[in-house]
């Protein structure tokens, strides 16, 4: 029979199979990463969130009939990178909040979602709902981390595939490949006859230890 072609059927597929791995382990790690808070008495920090330096001067003169009242609301999490470009780490979403009133907008579809940076969170820690806000910047932060990480993963993996000429030559190769492939694959693979690689020119640059580590602690934990 035919070797087990590498065509980008196959490589979507690894990919898919990574980000599931990768979805696994960020609900394992991060179980609360979703979780909407209800803190009634939040309604200052998303209301100093979205006026900022004009909350105690400017907010106590706009009347309350020219704003919004909202039960639920979000807080948009942030870094400034050195360019000044704010980059959205995470979000955290308020619940039953008590007489919270939006800043006014124009119209509604001009309404912008408070973005707050940790140092910002950090100076307004003694508000109600800034201890859960921090905390969920860091647990997004973490899950950018293992997005990364994983991502990371299929980088080696795609480039592995794409330099051999079989998905045979690869799992002679890398044994444990064989954790991200499908089972119809791994059948086939059984029934092969593997030929001869070229091991120094086919695994140059390619981290061969993060890929077996990541994968057999993703099958460890039950993520595969």
């Amino acid at each position: 029979m035919a070797l087990v072609k590498i065509t980008n059927n196959l490589l979507k597929d690894v990919h898919t199979a990574i980000n599931r791995v990768r979805d696994k382990e960020i609900e394992a790690t991060l179980p609360d990463l979703q979780k909407r808070y209800s803190i009634p008495n939040a309604t200052e920090l998303i209301e100093r969130a979205e006026w900022l330096d004009h909350y105690d001067t400017l907010r106590p003169q706009i009347p309350v009939s020219w704003m919004e009242s909202r039960s639920n609301d979000d807080i948009r999490l942030v870094n400034i990178a050195e360019d000044g470009v704010s980059n959205v780490i995470g979000q955290i979403t308020f619940t039953t909040l008590d007489e919270h009133f939006k800043r006014p907008t124009p119209s509604a579809w001009d309404r912008v979602t408070p973005q707050v940076t940790l140092s910002w969170l950090e100076a307004h820690r003694h508000l109600p709902g800034a201890a859960e806000a921090i905390q969920r910047y860091h647990d997004s932060e973490t899950e950018k981390a293992i997005k990364a990480r994983w991502e990371e993963v299929f980088s080696q993996l795609s480039s592995l595939l794409q330099r051999c000429k079989s998905v045979n030559e690869a799992v002679k190769l890398v044994p444990n490949l064989k954790i991200y492939l499908g089972y119809d694959v791994i059948e086939r693979l059984e029934r092969k006859v593997e030929r001869a690689t070229r091991e120094s020119t086919v695994l140059e640059g390619i981290d061969v230890e993060a890929i077996n580590v990541a994968g057999v602690a993703a099958k460890l934990q039950g993520h595969f």
